[in-house]
């Protein structure tokens, strides 16, 4: 699907980022002594994940998105009575309905002409959020969005599933978006879809197409020695792999030259961190240079729809993204999906 260059009057900034993420840490040696027989030096050499974060048993994605909305708060003073939109994008949600937009609503005791939507998408999430936020700004609906990005993923993995476990964290962010009055901002986006390959990252039971039951209770192995019942996440790390070499490079470049930009015009490149193997392949794809290419995934592993914005503050915070500089997003997961979006900061 492409969406054409924002003009000067619709163009959409990203004002502010807060992160939360859980105090419980998941090392590789705690691995180790849960599952002897790993090798967690290649395990971290694919991955690159030395530590995990790991919410605990009763703190949800709503929990942790309220505690990234306050910082968030906090860092801004008078940023709350101006929201009129929240976006909570997450496929974790509390409960099957309502979403958690609404319960976020209450938790922070909104004002009842507040808009709500729910987004159920994980690792390209922050993109397609940042794509509807644009068309509420651009429509008049909204003019100061909270973005929350929340998952807790870690619940739903099997502790004997080598593809799954290593990799993930739970975490929140929240973002403040609005309409820019400048040159700076959102500059263009561009999104694609492959539903062939829904299953390359899925929970196959818990709903409607296979409700719980004992059967989804039992054990299997695959052929690669990852243990898990169909009610665990499900990755198939070869075929997502193949569908990110496939299309993000192509995407980018067709997004770069739709504006008339070279990749020397970009700054810095901020990938969903889904793995070390994967930003390699991207980075080799691209021809990026190492020192352009961000990587915060080593201390905090893969945080699903939480990655961009987390990698974003994380350069932000140590001055690695500067004002004026030129970044390119990209996010691909569940669905199968993906999203890149140019912006000025």
């Amino acid at each position: 699907m492409e969406i054409l260059p924002c003009s000067f009057q619709m163009r959409m900034k990203i004002n502010d980022i807060a992160c939360y993420l859980p105090q419980n840490r998941l090392t590789s040696a705690d691995l180790s002594a849960l599952n002897q027989g790993w090798d967690m030096e290649k395990i971290e050499d694919k991955t690159g994940v030395l530590t995990r974060r790991v919410s605990d048993a009763k703190e949800t994605s709503l929990d942790m998105g309220v505690l990234a909305c306050n910082k968030l708060f906090d860092q801004n003073p008078g940023l709350y009575e101006k929201i009129d939109s929240i976006l909570f994008c997450t496929t974790t949600p509390d409960y099957l309905f309502p979403q958690n937009s609404y319960i976020l609503h209450k938790e922070l005791n909104f004002p009842h002409t507040v808009f709500c939507l729910d987004i159920g998408l994980a690792c390209s999430g922050f993109v397609y959020s940042l794509a509807v936020a644009k068309g509420l700004i651009a429509t008049g609906v909204a003019k100061n969005i909270l973005i929350v990005t929340a998952e807790s993923l870690t619940k739903f993995i099997h502790d004997q599933d080598r593809a799954c476990k290593p990799l993930f964290s739970d975490g929140a962010s929240a973002t403040w978006v609005s309409a820019s009055q400048s040159s700076r901002g959102i500059i263009d986006m561009d999104f694609g879809a492959m539903g062939k390959a829904y299953d390359a990252v899925y929970i196959p039971a818990g709903l409607c197409r296979m409700p719980v039951s004992e059967e989804t209770k039992r054990q299997t192995i695959d052929e690669s020695g990852n243990i898990r019942t169909p009610e665990n996440l499900s990755l198939d790390g070869k075929r997502l792999m193949a569908q990110v070499g496939s299309h993000i490079p192509r995407q980018v470049r067709m997004l770069l030259n739709r504006n008339h930009l070279s990749m020397d015009d970009i700054d810095l490149f901020v990938f969903h961190q889904g793995s070390k193997l994967i930003l390699d392949s991207l980075q080799r794809l691209l021809r990026i240079p190492p020192e352009k290419n961000f990587r915060n995934y080593q201390y905090i592993g893969n945080t699903s729809s939480s990655s961009i914005p987390m990698a974003l503050r994380e350069a932000l915070d140590q001055e690695i993204i500067k004002s004026e500089d030129r970044v390119l997003i990209s996010g691909f997961g569940s669905g199968f999906s993906w999203g890149t979006a140019i912006l000025e900061i």
